[in-house]
């Protein structure tokens, strides 16, 4: 009696796991870190780079590299020498505005640009472009094309303006699947609008939006390869319990993997707020001319702090469709987590607290650091796995 009893409960219990998606209840990590192999960028010059936007890793193991204000992709060699570049600044086919995500479906390379995205072969010669934006039925949004994936399939970028996420008007934004004529096929998801996802500031007359990506993570991001997309979820119940969810995606909307993580949430903390207010304060006094002071107070008064911080602070999907969470912070060093589509967290890895991971696949880590005058370089790190294996 007590055998079949049990039996059931093991029935019970897979038969949950099979329709709800994987828990995971690992409490150990294999660890891995990052060893620096080469520097792209100069103080200035013609090597100095601006704001990155997008790093892509070819087949043949050039880089391909996206910048906010060159109408333009550049392509760097193995050694960081600048190989060519691709596209200019216009608004005709193969031409940019402001050049943003990039990827490589194959030897195809897509660049988003201002409701479009264009597509080339790897050594430059212009093919297509898909460009529109059309307006939703809800007032106020519209969408355009963001990003290629597998199958012909694009992402569609969800407009609204900021004083609908801050007034609480909107508190989810669909991720579309549209065609390349953009009808919508269909809604994958619906990514959560945190409440500090945009904070609206009201001092000495100026009505200012600032975004806080400190407290409000990217809820989805996209495999280099274009074949998924990862969707997050984070709830916190009570000051013990929270549950991180992560659903693997493709194209088409097909759920691929699912797993949850258990976190006990972490009170915000008083490091973190000085961080942020002595950010907004800096740069809003820079071009505005109120003083630091004044704008910091009406800052943190005007706030809508979160009892917690989030549980992870940037999101990256890389080439082998593992998950990089970046999860918290020790003096100069960060910790991330990598996730796997089949076997949830898995791999430890720390890197400097500084680096923003722009693409990372099984060996391999890009990323922006930048220096004390807050000019941006371009580093290559080489993942070094547990006891030295590459």
């Amino acid at each position: 009696m007590v055998r079949n009893r049990i039996l059931q409960l093991v029935l019970l219990s897979l038969l949950w796991s099979a329709c709800t998606g994987k828990q995971n209840t690992r409490s150990t990590l294999e660890h891995a870190h990052l060893r620096q192999v080469s520097r792209i960028g100069a103080v200035e010059g013609k090597d100095a780079l601006t704001e990155i936007m997008g790093v892509a890793a070819a087949p043949d193991g050039d880089l391909y590299v996206t910048e906010w204000q060159v109408p333009a992709v550049t392509v760097f060699g193995p050694g960081g020498s600048v190989r060519r570049t691709i596209g200019r600044g216009g608004l005709g086919p193969g031409e940019f505005t402001q050049p943003g995500a990039m990827g490589f479906l194959g030897d195809t390379l897509w660049v988003q640009d201002r409701d479009g995205v264009s597509l080339f072969t790897a050594a430059g010669r212009f093919l297509s472009e898909v460009r529109f934006r059309r307006p939703m039925r809800r007032e106020g949004l519209s969408y355009s094309p963001e990003r290629y994936m597998r199958g012909g399939v694009l992402i569609g970028q969800v407009h609204y303006p900021s004083s609908m996420a801050t007034r609480g008007e909107l508190h989810v934004v669909p991720i579309l699947a549209l065609s390349t004529e953009g009808t919508i096929l269909d809604t994958l998801a619906e990514a959560p609008i945190p409440r500090v996802e945009v904070v609206e500031i009201q001092t000495a007359g100026h009505d200012m939006f600032t975004r806080m990506p400190e407290l409000a993570a990217t809820r989805h991001a996209f495999s280099a390869d274009g074949s998924e997309l990862v969707v997050l979820n984070e709830q916190t119940s009570d000051a013990s319990h929270g549950e991180l969810k992560a659903l693997w995606l493709s194209p088409r909307g097909d759920t691929l993997s699912k797993w949850v993580q258990a976190f006990t949430p972490q009170p915000l903390r008083a490091e973190t707020k000085d961080a942020i207010l002595k950010r907004l304060a800096s740069s809003w006094s820079g071009w505005t001319g109120i003083p630091a002071a004044r704008i910091r107070a009406e800052a943190d008064a005007q706030i809508p702090w979160p009892q917690y911080e989030p549980s992870y602070t940037a999101v990256v999907v890389g080439a082998d469709q593992r998950l990089w969470l970046k999860r918290s912070a020790v003096g100069d060093s960060a910790r991330w987590e990598v996730w796997s589509a089949h076997s949830g967290p898995g791999l430890e890895v720390w890197a400097p607290r500084d680096l923003d991971i722009k693409y990372a696949d099984s060996v391999q880590v890009w990323g922006v650091r930048k220096d004390a005058m807050d000019v941006p370089f371009l580093y290559q790190y080489q993942l070094v796995g547990p006891n030295g294996q590459r």
